[in-house]
Parts: structure tokens; C-alpha cells; sequence
């Protein structure tokens, strides 16, 4: 059986409401929102790794799911850790098919550990191996992991096609260097004879599949790895984190469209964890289901019930100039994050808001958070991301290395650099550094892709080549660590394929566009030599900069090379799709080409759009700044000098920034002693494509 064929019998398996929500949820005329959230850090067998971060997956779709989607708390069912055994997860399975209504608005989501299981009907013939999720008692003295196939059994009368499934686990993969980076996945069982004699009815699987009109999420392909692992200083499955996020786009935003913000995040994820490279999240249904609205019954449903255009978190009163998030230090509103507040019941959060607030402390599981205007916060304001708490911070290194060697290159890199921390063998580390027998490797957070691999000579040579590469990822992170959660503008970026028309076969943002580098004398082509398709639902001034798999910061536009006549400042019209630059010709209207050239690898290209000239301005001279910062190769005796971009500056420009776009309501009152520079007619936003260079 083919690969998406048995992934869709695992999304059949999920599409219904608990048995509890359905029996609490009165009947309505407008259709039930019900969910289902599995998830198992703590597996009872010793032979089975524990997670981190599952449980908090669980936690921070359940906001979503209320917040955003209107669900009601009743409407949505948990099962974790000890609860999470194969007789319940079945059970409560087998009574959500029975409660399952027509229509019914339905979310199912399973963070845990994936694996295989012996095939028992011989619908694998390719590997023989059926994909299974493993729950809480998984691998016990006859226990079975649950098998698709069981799955699919049990769900052959569904009667609901209003459906979002997502598995944040995994099927196969290695493990990682990193101790606090997990796979979500374990070996094989290959107790074949119980699964022969687990009671399956063991009947090929025969039904036709093409007539449910399910979406099924996955957190990586079935030969990588979902991760699990620290994001805004708690843990959580890397999909789950990142789908949570993409989310706010709302029940009116296609699947594709969704994904493609899972895409974004995962690019700034990657960065921020020295860039390593993420699996790619996978996204199945029909063709035309994936183009249409996620959940269009939401968007029938009266004014009374109609769901948040963004989640959000409920906010109090604080001392003088200060604001409480509830919960906010466990959902997100870490220290730096830049917040929108609003008055109590807003649905609409694209204006009105009261003030912006910047998180700057903890206060228990609650976040505190100075506002950038004196305003009388009331009772049961919300509070609406704008600004993600910045993930940069010191650049933290896990050095593998004997004693030897290890305290004098630490002194020596120590010289070179401030802001770095070498941290213990059991914390998370943004790289990984391996000295085996005269050979020293560097590797991103998970330890898996290797960024650098050079022959050790002496501690000051291997310390200045070290700080190169690190300096570089960092700054490369500052660029994609930016964005803006509160637009209103509809940006997209693609890249244009190889085989592409104006408008067509293009590249999103989640799959990779190959390239090869443009050898001398070799004709341009869309195979060697970027080029971008841009629309903005404003008009607005375009900012392009890169990445590259070094961490080198490049500013791609506008540049020196441009025609005067062509988008003069970076300027484009609403709403057209513009190519940037519009031709591979010698003679083209841009005046310049992107060619492909070293170092191979992944680059990341970052696209700002902004309303106004200054606010493009300001995103422009920081870039500059970045690029600076990773222009030089520095040498023994060079000074490393301070950052360029010291994470003040990076503060400063997020404050500037932060307010953008919020919609302040005007207000003649006094500000606060340190305000946030608030503005209130501008907007911007950022999105992001890939490509993957080679030799």
C-alpha cells in the first residue's frame, strides 16, 4: 500500500469529538466544536524514553482552540501521560465515533512517540511494516502499540468531513547528539506474535478512502525525525509549537495557507537553534480541500459565537504603568515579547487596541508587562501577541572534547567573544562542538547536520574559527528571530521553479526550491539564479534579505545595483504579483541578478513589507548592521569588538516595531517613565522562502 494511502487510514482514525465533550455540549443549531488532545510525556516502560515537551503541546492548543476557534472548554477532551493507555486512547476513540455529528467542528491532536509494528494482513508489502502510535503503557508484557490498521477499523462509519488531524510523532529516525533534543520515535516492535494475536479483525484494508474530506497534519515525514525540544523557555514538540502559532491565521485561512506558516516558524526555529535543519511537515487531502477554508462551518456561526480573530490572553490590572497576563509565562509571554491590549469580549483585534505592553518579568505562572501608555486596563482585557519574545540571547555550546583541550580553547574563544556560555552535557545548547582524534565538528542544536568540520592544530586557531561560525548563525538568527503576529498585511513569497510561468509552479515556503551554483559563462536560468514572486495586500516597501548556510547576513533589495526605474525605494503596488528581479535577460528592467554562488547549504531569504517608508527604513539599517557584523572572516589578532547588533539594539528596534500595526486608540493621556515609541497608522510584516544550494 503506498505511503499516503496508509497515512490516510491513521488521519480516519482521528476525526472525531470525546466522549465527554460530546455528552456535556448541548445541541445547537450551529455545529459542535469538540477536540481531542493526546498527549504522553512519562511512558511506564523503562525501554521507552520519556518526552519534555508533549503535555505542553496539549496545553497550548487547548488556548488556541478556545481563544481562538471558540471552543468551549467543555468541548474539549485531554488525555496525558498515565491517562493515556491503549485501552483509553481506544475507548474514548470508539465512543467519539458513536457521538460524532454531521458537521461537526472537530480537532484531534496525538504528541507522543510513533513507531512500527509488524504488518498482520499483508496490506504493507513494501516493508511489511505497519505505522503505529505507542500510548502510556506501550511496550508492556502484552501491550501492542495502536496499529493504523486498528485505526481504521474502528472508524469505517464517519460521519463528520469537517476535520483538522495532526500527529506531531514520528515512524522512524535516529536520535539526536543532543540530550535535550528528543525524536519522537522508537524502534520497531517486532513482538510479532502479539500482533497476530492482539484480537485485530486482520482484514486488508479494502474501503474507499477518497470520498472523506478530512486534512491530516503531520510533523515530518516518515523517514525524519519530529522533534521535541526548548522553545520560549519551556518544551515543546517543534511542530505543535509552531502549528499553535500558525493557527491565529484562523478558520477561514486555507490548510495550505496554515502549513505555510508552520513553514515560517520552522525556519526561525532553525535558525535560532544554529541551524539545524527541521523535518519537513507534511500536509495531505484532496487538492481542493487544502485551497479552501479550515473549518468553513466557523464561518456561518452567529455573532454570539463567532471565534477571536487572533488567540489571546486575558489580562489584569498591575502596579503603576504595569499589566498582568494571566498564565502568560506558560503560553508564550516570555521577557521581550511585545503585547496588544484590548478591551474585554474584543473579538476584532485589527484596531482598538488601548495600549502595548513589553513583557518584562515573570511573575509565577502569570507575566508582567510594562505598558507604553497610561491607560485604566479593565477588568478581563485581553492581551494579543504582536512581537515574540526574542530566542537569541548568549550563544550557548556543548563541548565534547577531553579536559586537555577543552579549558584552554574555552579561555581562548572566551577571548574573542563575549555573550558565550559553555553549558553542561545534560542542557540544550544552540551548537554542538565534537573533538574526536584531531578532528573537531560543529553542529546545530540536535547534533545532526554538521555545520563545519575542520583539522584541530592549536586552541587559537580552531577559538578564531569557531567565533566566526557562531558569530555568523547568531546574527543570521536576529533577522529571522523578527515578527510581527499582529498584521494586517497579506504577504506572500515563492520562489520560481524551474519550470514556471508567470503565476505557476511555484515553491512554497515549506518545501525547498533547489539550486546549483552558476558556474562562469554558464547561461542564467531559474535552476542557478534566484528569482521571487511577491504580492502584498497593501502597497508597500519591500526589504529582501538572506541568510545563508554559513549565517552569512546578505541585503538582496533594494540594493546599488537597481535600475532608478524599478520599484524605486523598494516600493510595490496591492494586490500584484510582482517577480523581483523580473528577468534572467542581460538587459533586464532590475539591473541586477541573484546569482546562486558558494557556500552550499540551506539559505533562508527574508521578505519585510512595510506601510510606510521610515518603518522600512529602520528594518533596512538594522539588516545593514547584521551584514556588517558577518561580512569579515576575522583572524588571529583581530579584535572580536562588541556586537554591532548588541541584544539592545535588538531590543530597541523590536520596541520600535512593536506597535506597529495594532491599531492604538488615540489617547491624550500622559505616557509611562519608559515607553514604547507607539505609532499608529503603519504596519509591516515578514515572511520567508527556502532553498537548498549544491555543488
Amino acid at each position: 500500500m503506498n505511503p499516503i494511502s496508509k497515512r490516510t487510514w491513521i488521519a480516519t482514525a482521528w476525526l472525531f469529538c470525546s466522549f465527554a465533550a460530546c455528552a456535556e455540549t448541548p445541541a445547537t443549531s450551529e455545529p459542535a466544536r469538540r477536540a481531542l488532545l493526546i498527549g504522553i510525556n512519562d511512558y511506564q516502560e523503562d525501554k521507552v524514553s520519556d518526552l519534555n515537551g508533549a503535555v505542553n503541546d496539549v496545553e497550548i492548543l487547548s488556548h488556541v482552540l478556545k481563544t481562538r476557534f471558540g471552543f468551549p472548554a467543555t468541548g474539549i477532551s485531554t488525555l496525558t501521560d498515565k491517562q493515556a493507555t491503549r485501552d483509553n486512547i481506544l475507548s474514548a476513540l470508539r465512543d467519539f465515533v458513536a457521538a460524532t455529528g454531521p458537521g461537526d467542528v472537530v480537532y484531534i491532536h496525538f504528541s507522543g512517540h510513533g513507531s512500527q509494528a509488524p504488518d498482520k494482513n499483508g496490506d504493507e508489502p513494501d516493508d511489511r511494516m505497519d505505522e503505529t502510535i505507542v500510548p502510556h503503557d506501550g511496550r508492556a508484557e502484552g501491550i501492542p502499540d495502536i496499529t493504523d490498521d486498528e485505526l481504521s477499523t474502528i472508524f469505517a462509519d464517519l460521519k463528520t468531513d469537517n476535520a483538522l488531524i495532526v500527529l506531531d510523532s514520528c515512524h522512524s529516525g535516529t536520535g539526536t547528539r543532543s540530550v535535550r533534543l528528543q525524536a519522537r520515535s522508537i524502534p520497531a516492535d517486532e513482538r510479532e506474535a502479539l500482533y497476530r494475536s492482539a484480537g485485530f479483525r486482520g482484514e486488508p484494508e479494502t474501503a474507499d478512502v477518497s470520498g472523506f474530506d478530512y486534512v491530516l497534519m503531520t510533523g515530518a515525514a516518515a523517514d525524519q525525525n519530529a522533534l521535541d525540544g526548548p522553545i520560549d523557555n519551556k518544551f515543546y514538540g517543534v511542530f505543535s509549537y509552531a502549528l499553535a502559532s500558525s493557527l491565529d491565521a484562523g478558520p477561514d485561512a486555507s490548510p495550505a495557507t496554515v502549513m505555510a506558516g508552520v513553514g515560517e516558524e520552522f525556519l526561525r526555529i532553525e535558525q535560532l537553534w544554529g541551524g539545524t535543519r527541521l523535518p519537513n511537515p507534511q500536509l495531505e487531502g484532496k487538492p481542493e480541500r487544502l485551497s479552501a477554508a479550515l473549518y468553513p462551518s466557523l464561518l456561518e456561526t452567529s455573532a454570539g459565537s463567532a471565534p477571536a480573530d487572533k488567540s489571546f490572553l486575558e489580562a489584569a490590572p498591575g502596579d503603576r504603568g504595569e499589566v498582568v497576563l494571566t498564565d502568560g509565562a506558560r503560553l508564550g509571554a516570555i521577557v521581550g515579547s511585545i503585547w496588544g491590549i484590548y478591551a474585554a469580549q474584543t473579538t476584532d483585534f485589527s484596531r482598538g487596541a488601548l495600549a502595548a505592553a513589553r513583557v518584562t518579568r515573570a511573575q509565577g505562572d502569570d507575566a508582567v508587562a510594562l505598558l507604553d501608555r497610561r491607560v485604566d486596563v479593565p477588568a478581563h482585557a485581553r492581551a494579543v501577541k504582536v512581537i515574540p519574545g526574542s530566542l537569541t540571547g548568549p550563544i550557548s555550546i556543548d563541548l565534547r572534547a577531553s579536559t586537555a583541550v577543552r579549558e584552554p580553547l574555552i579561555r581562548e574563544v572566551q577571548d574573542l567573544l563575549e555573550g558565550v556560555d559553555f553549558v553542561p552535557r545534560n542542557s540544550f545548547a544552540q551548537f554542538v562542538v565534537d573533538i574526536v582524534a584531531n578532528q573537531v565538528t560543529v553542529y546545530g542544536a540536535a547534533g545532526l547536520d554538521a555545520h563545519d568540520r575542520f583539522d584541530w592544530t592549536d586552541p587559537a586557531s580552531a577559538a578564531s574559527r569557531l567565533a566566526a561560525t557562531f558569530t555568523k548563525s547568531h546574527a543570521g538568527a536576529k533577522i529571522t528571530d523578527l515578527s510581527n503576529h499582529s498584521s494586517q498585511i497579506e504577504l506572500s513569497v515563492d520562489v520560481v521553479a524551474a519550470d514556471a510561468v508567470r503565476g505557476v509552479g511555484v515553491v512554497s515556503s515549506v518545501r525547498k526550491a533547489r539550486y546549483k551554483m552558476r558556474q562562469p559563462g554558464e547561461a542564467r536560468s531559474h535552476g542557478n539564479s534566484l528569482m521571487l514572486e511577491v504580492q502584498s495586500s497593501h502597497e508597500a516597501y519591500i526589504t529582501i534579505a538572506s541568510v545563508d548556510a554559513e549565517g552569512s547576513v546578505s541585503v538582496l533589495f533594494p540594493n546599488t545595483y537597481q535600475d532608478k526605474t524599478f520599484m524605486p525605494e523598494g516600493r510595490i503596488p496591492a494586490n500584484r504579483s510582482v517577480r523581483i528581479p523580473d528577468s534572467h535577460n542581460e538587459n533586464n528592467s532590475a539591473g541586477f541578478h541573484w546569482d546562486i554562488v558558494p557556500p552550499a547549504g540551506q539559505d533562508v531569504v527574508q521578505v519585510f513589507a512595510a506601510t510606510d517608508l521610515e518603518t522600512a527604513l529602520q528594518i533596512r539599517r538594522y539588516i545593514a548592521e547584521l551584514a556588517e557584523e558577518t561580512k569579515a572572516r576575522r583572524t588571529r589578532g583581530t579584535a572580536y569588538p562588541d556586537s554591532v547588533t548588541s541584544a539592545a539594539d535588538t531590543q530597541q528596534l523590536r520596541d520600535r516595531l512593536g506597535t506597529r500595526g495594532i491599531g492604538l486608540v488615540e489617547s491624550g493621556a500622559d505616557t509611562v517613565d519608559t515607553p514604547i515609541a507607539a505609532e499608529t497608522n503603519t504596519d509591516w510584516t515578514v515572511s520567508a522562502a527556502r532553498i537548498e544550494v549544491g555543488d
